[in-house]
């Protein structure tokens, strides 16, 4: 059976004010192409189907057309929700769905769903865990005090079958697996998950992290089709395809290339907007430029938009800002945000925070994020 691993598709959204409309309809038509030609009997989207809870009108649009061809195929479908999506949202209509083989995991309620495959003698069991924290399961077990231990707690409802190759779809961070900017930070690294925990399983089809990686040879990370962040401009950007057979699993790395890329670009500004250099580049193309100049240059993004016009930042690297010590939006964000509160509080307050105002914060954020 040959299966395709997708995940954090986060349709809708826009990149430093750019929509990535354009891309996002060319990246769900490329995967149509590769089910084709790949002959995939079935597609595993591990969560983050939107950018947000509400996604806009377009996103919408774009994945109902995308689910409709996959009907056409007639591959089975297996969706999990992810920290960006909505449970109601997503799971609307999953009556209809399932008629169609498409099968959405927007919440847990007390069990993991599962789906049942059999190919050429082959039984393969797929099981569908959305994103999951403590605060979700202490509901049905108020003693959870960890994600990890909410996972443990999902997966001890399932009762793999030992003849079956065991599938787990899951939304998490796997302790030891790097972060980029693009992805939404959580308070004190509390939800970090032992790999150790997935370890019955005979594959784990993650999603939550954009890069793609291998945190075992059986627990991946399929990362984003798409380049979401200026960190992400020299990752090649692929697709997942397993093929399993006789309990064993071979996983292929597909390249899936971009309608437009991410570049970055380096040199003077006279260097920069010269025809010679620009004239061989993809004017539709994403820029993170590099200036070399010691000295600002006025107005340089209305300047230098007149060439490429999506810009997605400036930085200048020359002696007088070696000397600085500056932070970028994608630095902000990659702090923890429970710091940033903290650092708040005392220039506010001219004292440092309390432990116990420290708990409560991340008890609040927690719950809301």
């Amino acid at each position: 059976m040959r299966l395709l691993h997708l995940s954090d598709l986060h349709l809708g959204k826009q990149v430093h004010g750019y929509s990535m409309q354009e891309e996002q309809e060319a990246m769900l038509d490329r995967v149509l192409d590769l089910i084709d030609s790949q002959k995939v009997d079935g597609l595993l989207i591990a969560g983050d189907i939107y950018d947000r809870s509400m996604p806009s009108e377009w996103a919408m649009q774009l994945f109902d057309r995308f689910l409709a061809k996959l009907s056409e195929r007639g591959i089975e479908t297996c969706i999990i929700a992810g920290n960006h999506d909505s449970a109601n949202r997503l799971k609307y209509g999953d009556w209809l769905f399932q008629k169609h083989k498409i099968h959405i995991a927007a919440r847990f309620d007390g069990h993991v769903d599962r789906l049942q495959l059999e190919k050429n003698g082959q039984k393969i069991h797929i099981y569908m865990l959305p994103f999951l924290k403590k605060a979700y399961v202490r509901k049905l077990d108020p003693a959870c005090s960890s994600d990890e231990e909410a996972v443990c707690y999902a997966l001890g409802t399932i009762d793999l079958d030992p003849e079956a190759f065991n599938i787990l779809m899951a939304h998490q961070f796997v302790e030891g697996s790097q972060r980029c900017d693009s992805e939404q930070k959580s308070v004190g690294g509390s939800d970090g998950i032992q790999a150790s925990v997935f370890e019955p399983f005979d594959y784990v089809a993650l999603g939550h992290l954009h890069s793609p990686q291998s945190v075992t040879e059986k627990i991946r990370y399929a990362g984003t089709l798409l380049k979401y962040s200026v960190d992400e401009i020299h990752q090649k950007k692929r697709a997942l395809l397993l093929d399993i057979c006789d309990k064993k699993i071979e996983v292929h790395e597909i390249e899936v290339p971009a309608l437009h890329d991410f570049v970055e670009i380096e040199g003077d500004y006279m260097t920069l907007s010269s025809k010679t250099f620009y004239q061989d580049l993809n004017k539709e193309d994403y820029y993170s430029i590099v200036l070399l100049d010691e000295h600002d240059i006025p107005y340089v993004r209305k300047k230098l938009e007149t060439i490429y016009p999506k810009i997605l930042k400036i930085t200048y690297k020359n002696r007088r800002q070696g000397k600085l010590e500056t932070r970028s939006v994608q630095e902000m964000e990659a702090i923890d945000p429970l710091a940033l509160i903290a650092s708040f509080y005392q220039e506010q307050n001219g004292n440092a925070i309390s432990e116990e105002q420290k708990k409560i914060i991340k008890d609040l954020w927690e719950e809301t994020i």
